[in-house]
């Protein structure tokens, strides 16, 4: 052992004592103290410094090159064997050979004589390479050992999870984040790779409900446009989705840019006409017009109609608002404000028809409330409003609440 450990000092000087990799080292470090001392013959040894130095000169493929004449000896004894199986799996490695690397650290975790200490360092190199490889397979087998054998998880869990995934073992993913999925505070503090291995393995398994909360959980995480139209895409699909709030989703769309065809914002403004606001169907339209998107004959008729009963509000405008009495009354006004984008005056007929008493449908009252504040620059009290809501409407309250500037 002193033999040896005195040679491997001597190469390092020779070498200028450039750092080897950790892997490499161990090579030495980690072989038995209390065991018999190794035995290595003086042939196996020169071959070894040779590779070694071609490492050092980062020259791994050919490191594997000298290497490659007394791996294929017969009559190495397993202390040669062990040595030259784990310098040539480290120079795999480098050279970017990952099956060769697999083949050489293979053989090397099969040896009885490899220390317990350095199993995990196997382990996970094994588990590099499986990955690198593309072999799913062996990535998740040497990823499971890992970690069985403490590797730390930071690096080899997402390994283990792609291997999964690339497999289509979607409930074996969805079990290793059954704590995250518990708590919606710990599923948005995962990262988005991982929120979107989640997702696809929900839409996979059909779990509908389970794939919304994660397209959520990837809105706080990284919003953007693909994920808010997947999101509002399915939102009225869901079971139990309240139909009144149908219009509540195409705002939505509308402020995230996820409406994309006439027919989109053709039936938002029939909803919003239907619902008795005719000055938001006209904007809505209007939007579409400056989009680009050329009206047909339908939609320039209810655009036309929409026109003629939003100068109709305006004019009676006055009059609703001297008769304004109760909650209800307020809170219609408010409404009619809130479709032509007067969000001051919005908000304000909303605090005075809660002032009143409590409006029809108050929890919709004050989603819209919050929308409204948010519109007029009052993020703060948007962001109280919003997180109040409940019912029907809490879902489209979060949503909104994330497009919120950060606090």
């Amino acid at each position: 052992m002193r033999a040896l450990l005195s040679f491997l000092a001597a190469r390092r000087q020779a070498v200028g004592r450039k750092r080897v990799l950790p892997l490499l080292g161990l090579l030495v470090l980690g072989l038995p103290a209390a065991a018999a001392e190794p035995s290595y013959r003086r042939e196996v040894l020169q071959a070894v410094q040779a590779a070694q130095e071609q490492l050092g000169a980062k020259r791994p493929a050919e490191a594997l090159q000298q290497l490659a004449a007394v791996r294929t000896r017969e009559d190495l004894n397993p202390d040669e064997r062990l040595l030259t199986e784990r310098l040539a799996g480290v120079a795999a490695l480098q050279a970017q050979q990952p099956r060769e690397a697999l083949s050489a650290l293979e053989r090397v975790i099969a040896m009885p004589q490899l220390p317990v200490a350095d199993r995990p360092a196997i382990l996970d190199a094994l588990s590099s390479a499986s990955a690198r490889a593309q072999d799913a397979p062996r990535t998740e087998r040497w990823a499971r050992a890992c970690l069985d054998a403490g590797c730390p998880p930071e690096r080899l869990r997402p390994l283990l999870l792609q291997a999964l995934a690339v497999q289509g073992k979607h409930a074996e993913l969805l079990q290793a984040f059954r704590a995250e999925l518990a708590e919606p505070a710990r599923l948005r503090a995962l990262a988005e790779p991982e929120l979107r291995m989640i997702g696809a393995s929900q839409a996979a398994l059909k779990d509908h409900a389970g794939y919304i909360q994660t397209l959520q959980a990837l809105l706080a995480r990284a919003p953007s446009r693909a994920y808010w139209g997947d999101l509002l895409l399915r939102l009225p699909g869901q079971p139990g989705f309240n139909p009144r709030l149908e219009l509540d989703v195409y705002r939505l769309m509308l402020d995230t840019d996820t409406l994309e065809e006439l027919p989109e914002y053709l039936d938002m403004a029939r909803l919003a006409l239907k619902a008795g606001l005719p000055a938001e169907a006209v904007s809505v339209l209007e939007r579409a017009r400056a989009k680009g998107l050329a009206l047909d004959a339908p939609a320039a008729a209810l655009l036309k109609q929409a026109s003629q009963r939003s100068r109709e509000d305006e004019q009676a405008l006055p009059e609703l608002q001297k008769a304004a009495r109760d909650a209800d009354g307020w809170a219609q006004l408010a409404l009619l404000h809130f479709a032509a984008g007067r969000w001051s005056e919005a908000q304000a007929a909303w605090t005075r028809a809660f002032a009143a008493g409590t409006p029809r449908h108050a929890e919709e009252a004050r989603l819209h409330q919050g929308i409204a504040l948010l519109r007029s620059g009052q993020a703060a009290a948007a962001r109280e409003l919003l997180g109040k809501v409940g019912g029907d409407p809490a879902t489209l309250a979060r949503l909104w609440l994330l497009r919120l500037p950060a606090s």
